[in-house]
């Protein structure tokens, strides 16, 4: 008892300095508090889950008989907890570093959140994901030493990168960024002239028109662009009749043209048989024809036509 208050009797103190340092120091770096805020409590939450990881595997016995055949302990040498907050709590913080560092910077050269999560952990998510396996690695071999207190350490080691890297990295911080939006970026002026640093004022996202295509019968759809992506949101259960409207207007540009030929001739022929004095007229008049039927407004409603037919094209290819 008088070891463990000796040992653990100041760590309360030791972890508000802790926190109270790394809180001045990200929030300079980031020149955000909630960024700053949202680190340590991440960082805590995952110290906290290898702690868990620990009681369940060592002190109550689930895992450890399968995998080392080890029964139970019981209990956890009362140095394996604090060591494994001072090496977790610094990979966790640099690996937040990292990540936070990619957004923050994303987000000051094009002031959207969505683009910086995007970007951020698009180029150093990987990173951090490699990084963690080849340390989850190394503490995996760790737990082959036969000494048993040894085992344990690797043990909170190594769940504890695996969880940080996965579970908190890769799903909570973003999530936490695209919940909190442009407030992540928030620096009051009164916390810049303390951390000597420009304040920093969140700015609305930028937000941009989605381009619509509505059909008579009903079925619309918009494209919204989500990073590099396009995602088509069908808003009416419509789509199978705009899909069947685009069919009927590939056919209707495909015979949309200038009579042929047979069709004129016919024409000529009819009248011939009905009237033979009428004959050289019928074929004067059908001389004539082409250009009587192909006025301006007839001219421009085929364009019209052509131009449907092709809009209809693409979206029948898109929709197929």
């Amino acid at each position: 008892m008088d070891a463990t208050r000796a040992l653990y009797g100041s760590f309360p103190l030791m972890l508000a300095a802790v926190a109270v340092v790394t809180f001045l120091l990200l929030a300079r770096a980031f020149r955000s508090l909630l960024l700053a805020l949202k680190a340590i409590v991440l960082n805590l939450l995952s110290i906290g889950a290898a702690y868990g990881v620990l009681v369940l595997v060592w002190q109550e016995g689930f895992g450890s008989q399968a995998i080392w055949g080890i029964p139970a302990t019981g209990a956890i040498a009362m140095w394996v907890p604090l060591m494994a907050f001072a090496f977790l709590y610094g990979l966790s913080m640099d690996y937040e570093v990292f990540l936070l560092a990619r957004m923050r910077e994303e987000y000051d050269g094009t002031g959207s959140t969505e683009t910086a999560i995007v970007q951020g952990l698009g180029r150093v998510g990987r990173l951090v994901t490699c990084a963690a396996l080849i340390l989850f690695l190394s503490f995996a071999s760790m737990a082959a030493v036969p000494e048993l207190d040894v085992k344990i350490m690797a043990t909170a080691l190594g769940a504890g990168i695996l969880i940080d890297a996965t579970i908190l990295r890769i799903l909570l911080v973003p999530a936490l960024v695209a919940l909190l939006g442009r407030w992540n970026w928030w620096l009051p002026a009164w916390a810049a002239r303390l951390l000597l640093v420009p304040p920093s004022v969140p700015t609305p996202e930028p937000t941009a028109p989605a381009p619509e295509l509505t059909g008579s019968a009903g079925g619309a759809h918009a494209v919204e662009p989500i990073g590099a992506f396009a995602v088509i949101q069908f808003r009416s259960a419509g789509a199978t009749r705009l899909v069947q409207q685009a069919e009927q207007w590939r056919v209707r540009s495909a015979t949309a043209g200038q009579p042929t030929s047979a069709s004129l001739g016919s024409t000529r022929s009819a009248s011939c048989s009905a009237n033979s004095t009428g004959c050289r007229s019928g074929i004067a008049s059908s001389s004539v024809t082409p250009s009587a039927a192909y006025s301006p407004a007839a001219a421009m409603n085929a364009s019209t036509s052509a131009s449907a037919g092709r809009t209809a094209s693409t979206v029948f290819s898109m929709l197929s």
